[in-house]
């Protein structure tokens, strides 16, 4: 059995408030392993990486079963609404 890693300041964050800082998200600074939820959303400000951080957090993501439900661009921030997909369920044995 692999030990569970322990729950760091910002996935406790993500966690509490459903959302993630898309660069701390590509650092690798959020575990979303330790995620209980199936919503996340992603956020990205202008002056931290903008669109582009919060697009490939998003197609990173994409490799990890989520899927992008949404996009909202803002002044100050972008935002990206994400869910997990659930785990495929195995066929019914006849």
């Amino acid at each position: 059995m692999q030990p569970i890693p322990p729950v760091n300041t910002k996935t406790n964050h993500a966690i509490g408030n459903r959302t993630a800082i898309a660069t701390d998200v590509l650092s690798g600074e959020v575990n979303l392993g330790a995620y209980p939820h199936r919503y996340l959303v992603l956020v990205a400000y202008r002056h931290i990486g903008g669109m582009p951080s919060l697009l490939a957090a998003v197609e990173w993501l994409e490799a990890q079963s989520w899927e992008l439900v949404n996009l909202y661009p803002d002044d100050n921030s972008h935002r990206a609404v994400v869910r997990r997909r659930p785990a495929p369920t195995p066929p019914v044995q006849r």
